[in-house]
């Protein structure tokens, strides 16, 4: 019978825009025996692979579970369209990337939520799964279904599909839920819902609470708020010292390292903010241990340094000086999410400038007066920013994104007329000193979310923020050099709706998936009509949900605490009406009730300090001295049928941070972006492989080059063979091959021998046999195939072939098998390329 990984692997991989988002097998996973296990967990991420693996947080609960030796966690993502059409119409349930079990057979199935948009997806998957959407519809053999993510600050309106919410941190938390599972095992589903809320401290169980009508909501009934997680301090050996490295292509290609949690600017629009109270952050030199450990297991050359706010870090320039000491040895950039320039010297700023090598920089005032920042407690002036940009000026930036906010609270368009004077101010700065200088203005309505100082105030409205938006942008509709975008409010009219909803809200999210919505935070998915048609269906006005709200009104989300006490959110609100800012609780604490005995800010200890301009001029000195004498070395590999599906770049970077992670000195260009010296040759067909794929690379002169140090670093199928010393002016490689040989299987049961057979003599009693080449933002070209068919051999079920592969001149394998067999599909044959050939010969 055949198993479902062959199911996936014949009727799922080869049909699907991107195989690799479905095929695991990545550098770092988990290799545990499922049925060995005591616990078995998925975790679920409800967007696409190549957003759900640039996730941190996910990263972490992963290396948490899995070094218990008896737990294995697996994982999946939300798959894309095409993939989601083909596993419904061919039954292939959502699965496992680690083994391709179905996600169904594991014991609990844990969703990280990070973004309100996200909630059709969550019910799509759990559909693809096999699992009831509906938690009262689950029984027995059903896995619990769990939640977390810092939108479960307001779990109601997602409360109809989760057993069990974990808000907060969940390096404690998830941990202690899978003990209490794993003890319970052979009770009854009820009698463990009841023991986790009883004994876990942090979950929510939505089934064991009734809901009322209260005011405009439906308010559940609770003893107390359940307190959202937090750990006191960040654990070194919590972090995920040897991070998965995803084999397609991610949002972001770094590796990331966590420097702080929390913020102390305490912005009264940001949950964020609100939700990962307090600041805790990691000692420098831990850090470093993390950097200097993910790049050697990695191989990134990138890493991201992760906070809210990095720039606040107490020792934010030490550890550039660490970064810098580390680019010296293994060449690896520095990328921060966020960028407060005005919170640091001019000579950190040069040094960040050197270690990030980006031609762009963001700068968030947020607002565009000065009155309104005051609103909002952003608490810099109109020229602290202008002298940012001054300041940008002097690097190498030349290009300025603008973020800000549209519809935030007493906003009128006198706002928006100050945030256009800012505007052609900082054009000014940017013409003047930044030749070629473009500055992108990205605007983004503001949603007032739970458990922040401005919960209490509307959505101003998805007409006027249009209007407000449209007055920005038509200012500067001829001025080339500004580019003014912005998010659709209807969009953020649904995630201010999805974030402050209650659980009359789960019909409605279900409506919608039923009427197509997925991918609802992509512009070319979301249909606001499918989630309005859906609430009309439950007779409900969404607009209810977005309108402001009186002082005594129950809120959904006062099921879960942050922390904070409501006196402090009004205080703030009141506070911000005046126009009176709050202090950083660097300088004094401002009561908002978040810390306590056992937790409190924490800050990095203070270790020996670098100088920043010392660090600067040695990274220079290292960059002009370079590596003077190379030598050029070609590489013969394998791409094995693990890796038949991994497109051609994606191979091509994981070789590059193999290299990178067994500390290989490889030379690099010149120039502002310098990429290692690799040459590959042709690129392999996707769903073929290859037994003698070559490329060359340029090392530094008298390395002694051990393919077995970079061969434990490359996925499993990769496999380096050997290597041989080239002329630095050797011909490139795809300019050298003219030809190639193809071992072609028949894989297909349809097919029989004699029709292999046949089709063999008929090609060869034909003169001519032509097919039309498609090609990408081109005319199509009709190919004669027959003439660059140089050899064919067949052996019953397997063909040898010689291609020709002459520039201009050539024939794919998918293009003779075109002719050959015109009713079947590339998939329907396993092809390996056996040999490539250059006008010598054999290379």
């Amino acid at each position: 019978m055949e198993t479902l990984s062959e199911r996936i692997g014949r009727l799922l991989l080869p049909f699907v825009e991107n195989p690799s988002r479905y095929s695991g097998g990545e550098l770092n996973i988990a290799k545990k025996n499922r049925a060995a296990s005591s616990l078995c967990g998925v975790l679920c991420f409800p967007e696409v692979y190549d957003i759900g693996m640039s996730h941190y947080g996910s990263q972490v609960l992963y290396h948490l579970i899995n070094r218990e030796s008896p737990w294995f966690l697996s994982r999946a993502y939300m798959p894309w369209e095409d993939a989601e059409a083909i596993m419904r119409r061919e039954d292939i349930p959502l699965y496992a990337l680690e083994d391709r079990v179905p996600v169904r057979d594991a014991d609990w199935v844990g969703f990280s939520l990070q973004y309100e948009l996200q909630y059709s997806n969550l019910v799509t998957m759990l559909e693809l799964s096999g699992i009831p959407v509906f938690s009262h519809q689950r029984g027995e053999d059903d896995p619990l279904i769990i939640a977390g993510g810092p939108v479960t600050a307001n779990p109601e309106p997602v409360a109809d599909f989760i057993d069990v919410f974990l808000p907060g941190d969940g390096e404690e938390s998830l941990p202690r839920f899978c003990r209490i599972l794993e003890e319970s095992k052979g009770m009854s589903r009820r009698e463990i819902l009841s023991r986790l809320s009883r004994e876990h401290g942090n979950a929510y169980v939505p089934a064991l609470h009734e809901v009322r009508q209260n005011g405009c909501f439906a308010i559940t009934a609770t003893d107390r708020p359940i307190p959202s997680a937090r750990i006191a301090t960040l654990r070194e050996e919590d972090v995920p010292r040897k991070q998965i490295v995803p084999l397609a292509e991610v949002v972001h290609n770094t590796m990331a390292v966590e420097v702080m949690r929390g913020c102390t600017q305490g912005c009264r629009f940001c949950s964020a903010g609100m939700y990962y109270r307090p600041v805790r952050e990691r000692a420098v030199s831990g850090i470093v241990d993390q950097i200097e450990y993910g790049v050697d297991e990695t191989g990134w050359n990138t890493v991201t340094c992760l906070s809210l706010s990095t720039v606040d870090y107490s020792e934010f320039g030490d550890l550039l000086c660490r970064v810098a000491d580390i680019k010296q040895r293994h060449g690896t950039s520095l990328s921060l999410p966020s960028t407060r320039i005005d919170a640091i010297t001019s000579d950190e700023f040069a040094l960040f400038d050197s270690l990030a090598g980006s031609s762009s920089i963001t700068i968030a005032p947020e607002a565009g007066s000065e009155r309104l920042r005051r609103v909002i407690n952003k608490n810099f002036t109109t020229e602290t920013i202008l002298s940012i940009v001054r300041k940008i000026c002097e690097t190498r930036v030349k290009t300025v994104k603008l973020y800000f906010m549209v519809g935030l609270p007493t906003e009128t368009m006198d706002d928006m007329d100050e945030m256009i004077y800012l505007i052609e101010d900082i054009q000014k700065i940017l013409q003047k000193h930044t030749r070629g200088a473009q500055l992108n203005i990205s605007l983004s309505p503001f949603s007032p979310k739970p458990h922040t100082p401005f919960q209490w105030h509307g959505f101003a409205g998805k007409e006027v923020i249009l209007e407000r938006c449209k007055h920005v942008k038509a200012h500067f509709y001829s001025t080339r050099s500004v580019k003014v975008s912005y998010r659709n409010p209807q969009v953020s009219f649904l995630e201010t709706v999805l974030s402050r909803g209650d659980r009359r809200l789960g019909a409605v999210i279900y409506g919608a998936q039923q009427n197509g919505a997925r991918f609802d935070g992509w512009q070319e998915y979301f249909y606001l009509d499918r989630w309005l048609d859906a609430a009309a269906a439950e007779e409900l006005d969404l607009s209810s949900y977005v309108s402001a709200l009186p002082d005594e009104q129950a809120l959904p989300w006062d099921t879960i605490s942050q922390g904070f006490s409501e006196f402090f959110l009004k205080t703030e609100r009141e506070r911000a009406l005046r126009e009176l800012p709050t202090r950083d609780c660097r300088f004094g604490c401002v009561s908002c009730g978040v810390c306590g005995p056992n937790l409190s800010m924490t800050y990095a200890p203070k270790e020996q300090k670098a100088s920043p301009t010392e660090a600067l001029q040695a990274l220079h000195h290292d960059t002009e001295e370079g590596m003077h004498e190379t030598t050029r070395v070609r590489v013969w590999y394998a791409k094995q049928e693990s890796l038949r599906f991994l497109p051609h770049q994606s191979m091509v970077n994981s070789i590059i941070r193999g290299f990178n992670a067994a500390g290989v000195p490889v030379a690099f260009s010149q120039g502002m972006r310098p990429r290692p010296k690799f040459s590959f040759g042709p690129p392999l067909p996707q769903g073929a492989c290859g037994d003698n794929e070559l490329f060359d690379v340029t090392v530094r002169a008298g390395y002694p080059l051990c393919l077995a140090s970079v061969a434990k670093y490359l996925p499993h199928g990769l496999v380096l063979k050997h290597t041989e010393t080239v002329e630095k002016k050797a011909p490139a490689l795809n300019s050298l091959v003219v030809q190639a040989d193809w071992h072609i299987t028949a894989a297909a049961p349809s097919l029989e021998v004699s029709d292999i057979t046949a089709a063999v003599t008929q090609f060869y009693s034909e003169e001519s046999l032509v097919v039309v080449r498609t090609r990408k933002n081109k005319k199509n070209r009709t190919i004669d195939v027959k003439p660059l068919v140089r050899n064919l051999r067949q052996e019953k079920r397997d063909l040898f072939v010689t291609l020709s592969a002459e520039p201009g001149n050539s024939c794919k394998p998918s293009e003779f098998l075109a002719v050959l067999f015109p009713h079947h599909r590339f998939s329907d044959f396993r092809v390996i390329r056996t040999a490539l050939y250059g006008p010598e010969g054999s290379l």
